[in-house]
C-alpha cells in the first residue's frame, strides 16, 4: 500500500506552548517522513532535547504511535499483524522530547503523544491528501477536588473533556469526541457527578465558536459549566497548544483553543489560558466554565456546499449573518437553502 504514496521526503513541525516549568519557552517537535517505494522512514531529528518539565515522550511510545498512524493511513480495516509494521523505520537522537530517557520526566506525555499523531498526518497530507484528516483538538482534562478534611468531606473528581474532531477530506469532523490518543474513554454523566460531588452542572452543550471552518468544518468542542455547591474547592487543568494552535489541512481553518473560565460573565471573571494546579479556593456559588476547541477544517471555506452551511444555521450552530460573512455568500441564496432543509 505504501507504494501508492509518491516517493519523497515530507516535513512537519509544531511547538508545545511550554513544558510546565519554563513557561516562556516553547518546545519544538519536528518530523521528516521519507517514502522510498514500500519503506516509510520517520525521523524526529529536528525535535528539541528532553525538557525540564514532565512533558517528554519515550521512544517506545513514539514508535508505537508511528505504527498506529501508518496503519491508519494504509490498511485501517485489516486485522493488525506484525507485517503491517515491517515497512516502518523510526529514528530519533537520544533523549529528545520524543525519545526521552531516564531521568527525563514523562508524567504528562499525552500532549506530545497527540502532536506526534497529528504531525505525521500533517506531513503525509502533502503526499496523500485524500487520506489525511485535519488535526483534532488538543487534549483537555480537569480535576475538581477538596483534599483537606478540615473544610468538609474530601472528594476528587477527574475526567477528560470532549472536544472537536478534525474534518475529513470528504466530510465534517465529529463533534463532542475524545482526543485522538484517548481511545473510547467516555465523559462522566451529569447525573453521576451531581450525585457524588458538591457540584451542579448548569450547561453541557456544543461550543459553536466556528473555528475550523473549511470545505468541511471541524467538529464542535463542548461547553461544560460547573457551579460549586460548597466552599474550599480546588481546580487542576490539563491543556496545551493555546498559543501554537493545531491546524486545518488543504486551506482549512485552525482548531481554535480551549478555555477555562472562572465566574464567567461577572466582574470576577478570570480566564485561565494555561495549565493550573491547586487553583482556588473556589467557594459556594462560584462557577467554572470549560470550553474545548473545535477540530481543524479541511479545504477552503469558499468551497463549502451552501446546503451544509444552511444546515448549520438551521441547527443554531452558526448565526445567519455570520454565515454570510464567513463564507461570502448571497443572503437570498442562503435563505433559499435554509427553506429547502
Amino acid at each position: 500500500e505504501i507504494r501508492n504514496f509518491p516517493n519523497g521526503t515530507y516535513h512537519a513541525e509544531t511547538y508545545l506552548d511550554n513544558d510546565g516549568i519554563r513557561l516562556d519557552q516553547p518546545c519544538k517537535i519536528s518530523v521528516d517522513v521519507t517514502v522510498e517505494d514500500e519503506i516509510l522512514k520517520i525521523d524526529w531529528s529536528g525535535s528539541d532535547p528532553a525538557t525540564l518539565g514532565p512533558v517528554n515522550h519515550p521512544m517506545v511510545g513514539t514508535k508505537a504511535l508511528c505504527g498506529t498512524v501508518m496503519k491508519y493511513l494504509t490498511m485501517p480495516d485489516d486485522p493488525t499483524n506484525d507485517g503491517h509494521l515491517r515497512p516502518l523505520v523510526v529514528t530519533a537522537p537520544q533523549n529528545t522530547i520524543v525519545s526521552a530517557e531516564y531521568p527525563a520526566p514523562c508524567d504528562s506525555y499525552g500532549y506530545v503523544a497527540e502532536l506526534i499523531i497529528h504531525l505525521l498526518i500533517r506531513a503525509l497530507a502533502e503526499a496523500v491528501p485524500d487520506r489525511c484528516p485535519a488535526a483534532s483538538y488538543q487534549m483537555y482534562a480537569c480535576s475538581i477536588m477538596r483534599m483537606d478534611p478540615r473544610y468538609g468531606k474530601t472528594f476528587y473528581h477527574s475526567e477528560p473533556i470532549d472536544g472537536g474532531g478534525g474534518a475529513f477530506p470528504h466530510d465534517d469532523g465529529p463533534s463532542g469526541m475524545m482526543f485522538v490518543g484517548n481511545g473510547d474513554a467516555p465523559n462522566v454523566p451529569v447525573e453521576v457527578i451531581e450525585s457524588r460531588y458538591p457540584l451542579r452542572i448548569t450547561r453541557y452543550s456544543f461550543n459553536d465558536n466556528n473555528s475550523g471552518i473549511g470545505k468541511y468544518r471541524g467538529g464542535y468542542g463542548v461547553i461544560r459549566n460547573y457551579e460549586m455547591l460548597e466552599d474550599n474547592i480546588f481546580l487542576q487543568t490539563s491543556t496545551e497548544n493555546n498559543k501554537h494552535r493545531l491546524w486545518g489541512l488543504s486551506g482549512g481553518g485552525d482548531a481554535g483553543i480551549s478555555n477555562t473560565i472562572i465566574n464567567e460573565g461577572t466582574e470576577r471573571e478570570i480566564n485561565l489560558d494555561d495549565r493550573v494546579s491547586d487553583y482556588g479556593p473556589l467557594m459556594s456559588g462560584e462557577t467554572l466554565t470549560m470550553k474545548t476547541a473545535n477540530g481543524g477544517g479541511w479545504g477552503h471555506s469558499s468551497e463549502r456546499d451552501i446546503n451544509s452551511i444552511a444546515e448549520d444555521v438551521k441547527n443554531d450552530f452558526l448565526d445567519f449573518d455570520e454565515a454570510i460573512r464567513i463564507f461570502n455568500i448571497d443572503r437570498s441564496d442562503l435563505v433559499a437553502a435554509i427553506d429547502r432543509q
